[in-house]
């Protein structure tokens, strides 16, 4: 029988069938190849930390001391900054809605009031569309925008509020104004707004009852931390707000009261019995910096007791367009403030060399300027200076020189 025998095929399987050869030596089952431990781990990306960027950006913010570029450069430079990043963006955030309600800038002011609406809740919106107002359809925020606010112009919102009444419904209505208002405010105390400025301006609204939402129970958390605070008319049939202020803000360091006058007589004040008022607020603070009286025609002992209840923390006092006939004691109590390290006399009216005595017996360490600025008569031509009492010019003129 013949019997062939078949030789095997010799051909060698294609490179792409060879099995892969592994490289990495294996001493035990649960080492990590070696391409893996070749790998470099990713460093993160430095970062500011976040209240470096706050100081950097306030510092930015303050950068602009002339008054007119300091609208446009600030705001300009802080929105730049915005852009970045998200970590950027929430550090610049509270700066440009710290006092976003600013005067005679009407159509922003709108414009801010109706993104503090479209943080509203459902219950407030309802509540606004019973009255008449009506909300386009808006997207809502990223941020939390009511919490930032720091500085409030009180009169400014109520303006800036009654234009939304008037421009969204057809008849003025007393409800829908109280109504937004109150949504407002209670907007900045549930997003937990601490104000530290507060300026409120009581001549320019007539309407009684304006400010019971601003001294509500529910808005005391926001108000108490309150550091300066600016009264700018005469309050009449709102008095109860002084002492509302009073007790819930005892920590004021700058107090500003500006008086109006009579628009028939420049020199014509309103009644003393008005004007007192504010002294309760004054003796109620724990340390008062700086005190700023324009106009003042009130009783003068009663000024002074609440003068000499701050002494020891006065610094800088402001005396502005004051008639100090039969107003002697006011400057035995500035005699009685032995920090001060400014003083202010401007456009004031009779000084005499008697009250002129108390301030060259004091002693005053700290005081470094005292500015007495002689009134302008506007019964005379081109307004010139009237005649400054001799002895306050020449304390002021050493007291400068000293310092110097």
């Amino acid at each position: 029988m013949l019997m062939t025998i078949q030789k095997k095929s010799s051909k060698v399987a294609p490179p792409s069938k060879l099995p892969l050869r592994n490289n990495s030596r294996s001493s035990s089952p649960g080492q990590r190849p070696r391409s893996i431990l070749k790998q470099k781990p990713k460093t993160p990306k430095p970062q500011l930390v976040f209240d470096i960027l706050d100081q950097i950006f306030i510092f930015v913010a303050d950068a602009y001391d002339d008054a007119d570029k300091f609208e446009y450069g600030r705001y300009q430079d802080l929105f730049n900054c915005l852009l970045v990043n998200r970590a950027w963006a929430q550090a610049v955030m509270p700066l440009l809605w710290s006092q976003p309600l600013r005067k005679y800038h009407l159509q922003k002011n709108y414009k801010v009031l109706k993104v503090y609406l479209s943080l509203l809740d459902i219950t407030q919106r309802s509540n606004l569309k019973a009255t008449g107002i009506e909300f386009p359809k808006t997207v809502k925020p990223a941020f939390e925008y009511a919490r930032y606010i720091k500085h409030l112009n009180y009169g400014t919102l109520v303006e800036c509020i009654r234009e939304l009444c008037e421009k969204r419904k057809s008849k003025w209505s007393t409800d829908c104004f109280i109504t937004v208002l109150g949504n407002i405010l209670e907007l900045f105390s549930k997003q937990g707004a601490q104000l530290k400025v507060l300026e409120i301006y009581p001549s320019t609204v007539k309407q009684r009852g304006i400010y019971a939402p601003l001294i509500g129970k529910d808005f005391f958390h926001v108000i108490e931390s309150i550091n300066r605070l600016e009264i700018n008319g005469n309050f009449i049939g709102e008095n109860e707000i002084y002492d509302s202020l009073a007790e819930t803000c005892r920590n004021i360091e700058h107090i500003t009261i500006r008086y109006f006058s009579s628009p028939s007589c420049s020199w014509q004040p309103p009644s003393a019995s008005v004007v007192d008022i504010p002294v309760f607020l004054v003796q109620m603070q724990n340390k008062l910096v700086s005190l700023t009286l324009h106009n003042y025609p009130g009783n003068a002992d009663r000024m002074c007791a609440a003068i000499l209840s701050q002494k020891n923390s006065l610094r800088h006092i402001i005396l502005k367009e004051i008639d100090f006939e039969k107003k002697v004691l006011m400057f035995k109590a500035l005699a009685e403030c032995e920090n001060l390290e400014t003083l202010t006399l401007c456009s004031c009216k009779n000084l005499t060399a008697e009250m002129a005595v108390p301030l060259w017996r004091a002693v005053f360490a700290n005081l470094r300027e005292v500015k007495v600025i002689p009134e302008r008569d506007s019964c005379m031509p081109g307004g010139e200076n009237v005649k400054i009492c001799w002895e306050f010019k020449t304390w002021a003129n050493i007291r400068n020189k000293c310092e110097q």
